[in-house]
This record gives structure tokens, sequence and C-alpha cells, in this order.
């Protein structure tokens, strides 16, 4: 089976329901499991932030999250963190070195 790997803009746009047309094959084949999605944590948590920066309480995040989780191979992922980096990182956006 033939894995994809996508990034934040890719899934905030699938989740945020403004999936590009030419990107429409390749979520079908995620949806039927023809080919899985793959996830990591980072990609996780930004996804997160994007979303709650946009509005989404910590139930909808949450449901959301579901939706990608199921359907994908994650990769070392605990949503609990994903979603406290993503409000930490709310919190403090800017971070000094």
């Amino acid at each position: 089976m033939k894995n994809y790997l996508l990034d934040t803009g890719a899934l905030f746009l699938i989740l945020t329901k403004q999936t590009p047309q030419k990107w429409k094959r390749y979520l079908t084949e995620i949806k039927s499991q023809v080919k899985r999605l793959i996830l990591i944590e980072p990609i996780i948590a930004e996804l997160a932030y994007h979303l709650i920066k946009r509005g989404l309480d910590k139930i909808e995040l949450q449901t959301k999250l579901i939706q990608i989780k199921y359907k994908s191979k994650i990769i070392s992922l605990e949503d609990k963190y994903s979603i406290k980096a993503a409000y930490y990182r709310k919190i403090y956006p800017t971070t000094y070195h």
C-alpha cells in the first residue's frame, strides 16, 4: 500500500472543506483506504494551532483530529499533547532564543 504524507497546509484545507480539485483524487484514495495517510506529531500540533487560531474550540478541534486519525497511520500521536502544544503556541506566539 502506498502512503501519503501531507503537510499542514494541505490538511488544513481538507479539514476546512477547501480541498482544491486537483487533490480530491488523493483524498478519495485515503478515504477508501486504497492509500494511507501518515501523520507525525509536529504536523498535528501545527494543524491544531491553525484550527484554534481560526476559532475552533477544544471539542471541535478534537472532532476534526478524530476525522483524520482513523483514516491514517499516525506515528507517535497523543491528542492531548498536540492540543496542549497548539494552545501554548496561541498563548505565546513569539518565542525568543
